[in-house]
């Protein structure tokens, strides 16, 4: 994944579990900015029960408590570090979801503070804290039965997972 914009030249280099994010790039004009700040939220608890495993912190303040993910760029303006994969979290309205992201802080020598938010993958799209969006009626449950095939249990099951994602059913 790569962003460049006015700001920044940023790669992403994800592992191949999505457990890690190799984070590579530079700053383009950091003599402008007395401080600059990446971080990201902290990373997915995954838990031995399925029903609390992956879901999205309730709030920013739990998302970025003690986190790992953070950087603080020197005035050369190049950094590579190894982040945790970031989880999501919620907006103080508890409705609206922030994906996963990393984000920069930039304070100038005026103490002006410009923060950026560079979204990645949501790698837990089905996990909320709230019914999901699409949920509004039987619809919701009820579209399954003229999208799925009708087959085996195991081919059945693939494409339920599958129609989950890519049409947002229960």
């Amino acid at each position: 994944m790569i962003f460049n914009d006015e700001y920044v030249n940023l790669k992403i280099i994800f592992s191949h579990d999505y457990s890690k994010l190799n984070i590579i790039g530079n700053i383009k004009n950091p003599s402008n900015y007395r401080n600059i700040i990446i971080t990201a939220p902290n990373p997915i608890d995954r838990m031995s029960n399925y029903s609390g495993s992956g879901l999205p912190f309730p709030n920013h303040e739990i998302a970025f408590e003690n986190t790992p993910n953070l950087i603080n760029v020197d005035s050369s303006g190049k950094f590579e570090n190894v982040f945790k994969y970031p989880n999501s979290f919620y907006m103080p309205d508890g409705i609206n979801k922030i994906i996963s992201s990393i984000f920069i802080m930039f304070t100038d020598n005026d103490n002006n503070i410009t923060k950026l938010q560079y979204k990645l993958h949501d790698i837990n799209a089905l996990r909320t804290l709230i019914n999901r969006s699409s949920r509004k009626g039987p619809e919701f449950y009820g579209s399954k039965d003229y999208i799925l095939p009708i087959d085996t249990a195991e081919n059945v099951m693939y494409a339920y997972s599958k129609a989950k994602i890519e049409n947002d059913i229960g």
